[in-house]
């Protein structure tokens, strides 16, 4: 009896263990609202990303949301996912597609990657659907060698609102502050994006007892905000084009 016990706790630990392997990304998918989330497709952003984070990732993954299927009202939230690497990366390609969202009470942020690192974001439009207190991307908590490329982040809604709690990109420690200190990231890149409105298009934050190191923002147009296009602390070897 306690062999037959002992086999079947066996055979049922190797296989909820071959799921898990089985279960982890690798390859080409798609994001189409128009279909359910099956095989290589997801419904919804958030369809990936709970994925992602149930079951990370075995080689390079690589997401295109297909063209006309949004816009998408969603908050985007990349968290921790197990296999994320300089060989494993992740590539999300927007094709132009809109993220439509107003942040929550506890995450300001449309698209937010906290404590991930090897992430691109490339050709979304993330627009500000209501005014309440939202940052278009926020990249927090020593996630590094990340990408944000040719996105268009549109605060227009928020052009003459004086409040802090409006920017276009962010890189800090906190998902309610664009002002929060401590080990943001490192080799982040934010290249070719146009910022439209908000207080500030652009802040990053860092440590002042540790630098954060070769952040690069090139090639941006940012207008008109109602304070700051850039603003810059605590960095070293930062390079702004």
């Amino acid at each position: 009896m306690c062999r037959v016990l002992l086999s079947c706790c066996l055979f049922l630990c190797l296989s909820l263990f071959s799921i898990d392997v089985l279960g982890q990304l690798s390859g080409n998918y798609t994001i189409n609202a128009s279909i359910a989330t099956s095989g290589s497709n997801f419904n919804s952003f958030k369809d990936l990303t709970d994925t992602l984070e149930s079951s990370g990732l075995s080689g390079t993954v690589n997401v295109n949301v297909v063209d006309g299927s949004g816009p998408y009202r969603e908050q985007i939230e990349f968290n921790k996912i197990q296999g994320l690497s300089a060989s494993n990366s992740l590539a999300i390609n927007g094709n132009g597609e809109t993220i439509l969202s107003s942040g929550s009470s506890t995450n300001y942020a449309i698209l937010l990657l906290d404590s991930v690192s090897h992430i691109t974001i490339d050709h979304l439009y993330i627009e500000l659907e209501n005014l309440n207190r939202t940052f278009g991307v926020m990249i927090l908590n020593e996630s590094d060698s990340n990408t944000i490329s040719n996105c268009t982040i549109d605060l227009s809604r928020a052009n003459n609102e004086s409040s802090s709690f409006y920017g276009g990109i962010v890189m800090g420690t906190s998902k309610t502050s664009p002002n929060s200190s401590g080990p943001t990231g490192n080799y982040n890149t934010i290249i070719g994006n146009t910022i439209i409105g908000g207080r500030t298009g652009i802040t990053i934050g860092g440590f002042s007892l540790a630098r954060q190191k070769n952040n690069v923002i090139k090639n941006n147009l940012i207008r008109d905000f109602y304070y700051r296009g850039i603003t810059v602390a605590h960095q070293e070897s930062c390079v702004i084009e």
